[in-house]
């Protein structure tokens, strides 16, 4: 919930960099998959390491 409430507000201030975000959704390239699997391992990754300072 606090990722997309901070997603929404930097959207907002950066316009442009929302859309860049939008149009990355769609983009299938080679580049933008690395991206994507990049930055899903990262979250993961921070999920994990948060979770586990938590327990």
């Amino acid at each position: 919930m606090q990722t997309t409430k901070a997603s929404n507000k930097w959207s907002k201030a950066k316009p442009e960099y929302g859309q860049i975000s939008l149009l990355m959704e769609i983009d299938n390239s080679p580049f933008i998959t690395g991206l994507r699997t990049a930055s899903a391992k990262m979250l993961k990754e921070m999920v994990e390491r948060e979770s586990s300072e938590v327990l």
